[in-house]
């Protein structure tokens, strides 16, 4: 498939990506915790959302908040194991 037609849904007419974001969202909070756990589920929607999350962030500002809200609690999440 390519990435054109990825971006029209089954009538042809173009999805807003935003609209798909805001849905995986929606979805990663509803349905994912009990799956997969909060911590993983959190650290999704924090990908999903890192852009807004950043904004006007400096590289070393980005760094803190990927490890903090991604790459902690992942790491937390796994020394429960």
């Amino acid at each position: 498939m390519q990435f054109k037609e990825m971006q029209k849904d089954a009538r042809g007419e173009t999805i807003d990506p935003e609209v798909i974001k805001r849905e995986l969202v929606q979805r990663v909070e509803d349905d994912l915790p009990h799956l997969v756990g909060q911590t993983f589920a959190e650290a999704i929607v924090s990908c999903l959302t890192f852009k807004e999350l950043t904004v006007g962030s400096n590289e070393f500002q980005v760094y803190q908040t990927f490890n903090a809200r991604v790459v902690q609690r992942l790491n937390a999440a796994s020394s429960n194991l």
